[in-house]
């Protein structure tokens, strides 16, 4: 709690995302502290056609649109979301269960999809959705913002690299007992080019 309430004197608080809240219990353990911004991670289950939060088949935590309707959609401000399976055989059923079911998710502007494979980025864009491509370096592929880490970014700054949008995966945990020294020290808190900050959360529930 703590910590919560003194990122919420930062000016890069509205960049904040809490990772992997998979679970009804998670996200309203964040919700609960102030925040509105999650990453999910999204399973497609073959045969159900539907997204079940989590990152494996057996062990998943429910379908998306019944996790979110706990939550007023008009008050989160923005969803990143990773699909954990999608691939050649699936992403053309992934796609079409996306927009079937966009009307009972936030509106697309307050989504971004993480795809980790840049030849899925086009059939996304072409729909009109937001897309990062996640990978362990900078991208130049044609996704709007590219997901890196923190000692990525570090690396950016360090050769006076001025283009591109990055989400900072794993950026710092909020339990950190020495989170208030180590803000000083992280130079994407207040970069224009740092969109989202991806915050790890411990929580009594497993995602």
């Amino acid at each position: 709690k703590t910590n919560a309430k003194l990122l919420q004197t930062k000016s890069f608080y509205k960049k904040i995302v809490i990772n992997n809240t998979d679970s009804v219990g998670k996200l309203n353990d964040a919700w609960r502290l102030g925040f509105r911004s999650f990453k999910l991670n999204l399973y497609y289950m073959k045969g159900k056609e539907s997204f079940q939060t989590g990152t494996d088949k057996y062990d998943t935590q429910g379908d998306l649109p019944d996790l979110l309707k706990y939550f007023k959609k008009e008050k989160i401000e923005h969803l990143l979301l990773h699909f954990a399976n999608l691939s050649q055989s699936n992403i053309e059923a992934t796609l079409k269960r996306l927009e079937e079911i966009e009307k009972k998710l936030p509106v697309k502007e307050k989504i971004t999809l993480l795809l980790d494979k840049s030849n899925f980025i086009e059939p996304f864009q072409a729909k009109g959705w937001s897309v990062a491509f996640k990978s362990n370096k900078v991208s130049e592929s044609t996704a709007e913002y590219s997901v890196i880490d923190a000692k990525e970014f570090k690396l950016i700054h360090e050769n006076n690299n001025t283009t591109g949008k990055f989400i900072i995966n794993h950026a710092f945990n909020l339990a950190d007992s020495k989170l208030e020294k180590k803000l000083d020290s992280l130079q994407f808190n207040e970069d224009p080019q740092a969109i989202y900050i991806l915050a790890d959360f411990s929580s009594v529930y497993k995602w």
